[in-house]
Order: structure tokens, then C-alpha cells, then sequence
């Protein structure tokens, strides 16, 4: 369900930024809001929407495994609300970037290719070269967060040698500089 999520949400943020940019935008920038405004309300609603659907997903799933197995380990309900929620804001993040450059069916484009890209370019490294499996997962990948609560859900248990605050670093540089470098282009676009 949270693959479906990223492309629900990539579709999201094409509807609510990439598509405003090509139909609204003179429109909507001739009242009193700043730019600025206009992008980070866009972006944080979508986000907040992910965390909806989530959270509600996480609910659903959590309860239905419960009424199957009459048990669930305490440590999968938040380990699957955090990893589907990083999972998705990332590509998030990464659409709303892209659509701020490009036209809204470019940026459509470009975000489902970054993520074939990544999610199958990451896969053969660590196929061919196990050892360096845990540092592009842990320390590399846009989401290195989702991965450790990814080993949280299979194994019960956070991946031994993982530095988690590093982890963290890298997830949130993954999710903020895509979004403030996505304004900054955004600021610079005529109308």
C-alpha cells in the first residue's frame, strides 16, 4: 500500500502545484498572497494528507491484523505509520521540486522515473556487492528512515551498526532541500 501511496501522492502534488503553475497561478498570485505562501500551504496540505492517509491506513491494517492473529507486536504500529510516512513525503518533497521547474506532465515524468531510478538503482548495487548494502540503504537512499522501520516491521528490531542519527540527517536533507530549492525556482518563474 505505500508504493501505491508514492504514486497516489505524486499524482497529488501534479494535481495541487504542477497543474496550478500552468492553468492558476497569474489568477491566484493577483490576490494578496506571497509566493511563498501559496507553496509551502500546497505543499504542508499535502503532507498533512499523508499523514491522513497514513495514519488511517496504518489504523486499518493494524486492526485487521489484530482480529486475524488476535496479536500484533508493539512495535509494528508505529514502525508502519513512520515508514509509510516517510516513504511517501519523500517523493513528495521530490515532485513538488520537479514541478517547480518543469512543465506539470515533465514533472509527472521525471518524478516516476527518479523513483524507478533510485528504487531499481539501488537494487543492483546491493545485489552485486552485499557489503555495501547497509551503508546505500542506511545512508544513501531518500529513504533511509522508511528502511530502518521497513527492518523494524520484518525483524523486529532496529538493523545493528546503523548509525540512526545519520539516517535521520540524510532522510531530512532528502525531504527539505528538494522542497526549499523546488521555492526557490518557484519564486523565479514569470507570469
Amino acid at each position: 500500500i505505500s508504493l501505491a501511496f508514492i504514486f497516489l501522492f505524486i499524482y497529488i502534488a501534479y494535481q495541487m502545484f504542477g497543474k496550478l503553475k500552468e492553468r492558476g497561478l497569474p489568477l491566484l498570485l493577483a490576490r494578496p498572497i506571497t509566493r511563498g505562501e501559496l507553496y509551502f500551504t500546497r505543499y504542508f496540505s499535502g503532507v498533512l494528507a499523508i499523514f491522513v492517509a497514513t495514519a488511517i491506513f496504518t489504523l486499518a491494517t493494524s486492526l485487521t491484523v489484530m482480529t486475524l492473529f488476535k496479536f500484533i507486536p508493539s512495535v509494528i504500529i508505529p514502525a508502519l505509520l513512520a515508514y509509510s510516512f516517510f516513504d511517501v513525503v519523500v517523493w513528495y518533497s521530490l515532485s513538488f521540486l520537479f514541478y517547480s521547474k518543469l512543465s506539470p506532465s515533465a514533472g509527472l515524468g521525471v518524478s516516476l522515473t527518479t523513483w524507478f531510478v533510485f528504487y531499481i538503482g539501488l537494487s543492483f548495487p546491493v545485489l552485486f556487492y552485499p557489503g555495501i548494502a547497509k551503508y546505500l540503504t542506511y545512508y544513501v537512499s531518500p529513504t533511509s528512515i522508511a528502511s530502518i522501520f521497513s527492518n523494524c516491521l520484518t525483524t523486529y528490531s532496529i538493523p545493528s551498526g546503523v548509525i540512526i542519527p545519520v539516517s535521520v540527517v540524510v532522510e531530512l536533507l532528502w525531504i527539505s532541500v528538494p522542497v526549499i530549492v523546488g521555492y526557490l525556482l518557484f519564486k523565479k518563474i514569470d507570469i
